[in-house]
């Protein structure tokens, strides 16, 4: 009897440890099957954020040329902004404050603006070095500079008003003068042989672009007359700023009278059709209500029509202002 017994109790024994031992194994393995599949689940994620950014990348700006020609937009340069209440609008006879101001090169070209504020009493808002004075150079748009180099200058400015005045209201206007160019490079179809389209890969026609090439002066039309051996094109050039075109060598003094041929004049300083030269005249352009013309001509060995870049270098000088009303008062 104490065998059976015995004989059942191992039993038991050993099928209820089995038991336990199998509930014991389970729920481990499913939180690590579980575990698993959470891992899974992540990495599908990374997997699928991984490649939307590889392929907006390669759509967008997935190669360095591709790069380098998105910070050949916009149609602005320098970029003048006061920090904010720097001045403050309303100032306090026998205060100081802060004058800061922000420069942003927002173009393509690296450049180092001349900045003059004026209309202001010297004796009473007691700031005169910002009178031609020369700031950077300010690096412009490039893959180190995606938004732009800025520099930042400030002063201490002293408030004084004279004993007969109660208020002193004027008008702030802060001028930058600085000399720049643009790249302008536009996709072209070039057609050696007009009279013959059997065989042309594109139709050449006018092309006209908008949004500007990285600084205020931009090639806005190219008009395509070439005949056979001959690339010409007619290419109009048009100040997209809001400010004005003077001579690079007059930044320095651009707040004096220039003389009308000191103002509007864009030179092209070169023109190439991918990498053959053309030669444009005339190369000194005036600018009449804001718009220029040039004609580039070239020689092309091609049978048929076939896409290229026209580029087009333009020098130039550029002035632009922003105003800003103060007012002192006596406390």
């Amino acid at each position: 009897m104490i065998f059976p017994l015995l004989t059942t109790r191992f039993l038991s024994f050993l099928i209820v440890g089995k038991k336990r031992k199998i509930y014991i194994k389970s729920e481990p393995e499913f939180a690590l099957r579980k575990m698993r599949n959470r891992q899974f689940a992540i990495l599908a994620v990374l997997l699928i954020l991984v490649f939307s950014f590889g392929c907006g990348s390669i759509g967008g700006n997935g190669g360095t040329t591709v790069q380098g020609e998105s910070f050949h937009t916009g149609t602005s340069a320098i970029k003048l902004k006061f920090m904010p209440n720097s001045p403050p609008s309303v100032m306090d006879d026998g205060q100081t404050y802060f004058f800061s101001l922000e420069i942003t090169n927002i173009g393509a070209y690296t450049t180092s603006p001349h900045i003059f504020l004026t209309g202001h009493d010297t004796n009473i808002i007691r700031l005169s070095s910002w009178n031609n004075r020369i700031v950077g150079p300010i690096n412009g748009k490039d893959e180190n500079y995606p938004q732009g180099g800025y520099s930042l200058i400030e002063d201490q400015v002293p408030i004084v008003l004279p004993p007969e005045s109660e208020s002193y209201p004027t008008t702030l206007k802060l001028t930058a003068c600085y000399p720049y160019s643009t790249e302008a490079n536009n996709p072209i179809c070039v057609d050696p042989d007009p009279t013959n389209n059997r065989d042309d890969a594109c139709i050449s026609k006018s092309v006209s672009t908008s949004g500007g090439q990285g600084g205020p002066i931009a090639v806005t039309m190219v008009v395509p007359n070439s005949n056979r051996g001959q690339a010409s094109f007619s290419i109009k050039i048009q100040n997209l700023g809001d400010g004005d075109v003077i001579l690079p060598g007059k930044v320095d003094s651009c707040l004096s009278r220039l003389s009308p041929m000191e103002m509007d004049v864009v030179q092209i300083t070169g023109a190439r059709l991918g990498t053959n030269q053309l030669v444009c005249t005339p190369t000194t352009i005036r600018l009449s209500n804001k718009v220029g013309t040039t004609t580039c001509k070239g020689a092309i060995s091609a049978a048929s029509s076939f896409t290229s870049n026209l580029i087009l270098d333009m020098d130039y000088g550029y002035k632009n202002s922003i105003l800003t009303p103060v007012s002192v008062r006596r406390v």
